[in-house]
């Protein structure tokens, strides 16, 4: 019924979510380990490096939403 309709729309969602995380981790924290490495040559203050991490875990997870929403949207029509 309705309730099982929910569910596999649920779990395809968290699936869809998952994945997008995954490669949207990979493609930012090579861009994270740059910078972390040139911070050891050209050193920083501790708070805007935390502000650069929150902000790349902020892309992430934003990033990742978005292309759910994208993919859950375009799969309805084809």
């Amino acid at each position: 019924g309705i309730n099982n309709k929910y569910q596999r729309k649920k779990e395809m969602g968290d699936i869809i979510f998952r994945e997008g995380l995954k490669q949207n981790i990979k493609a930012v924290l090579p861009i994270a380990v740059l910078v972390i490495i040139l911070n050891i040559f050209r050193p920083v203050d501790s708070y805007t490096i935390f502000k650069f991490l929150l902000a790349c875990l902020g892309v992430i997870i934003g990033l990742s939403v978005f292309l759910m929403g994208i993919d859950l949207s375009i799969s309805k029509i084809g």
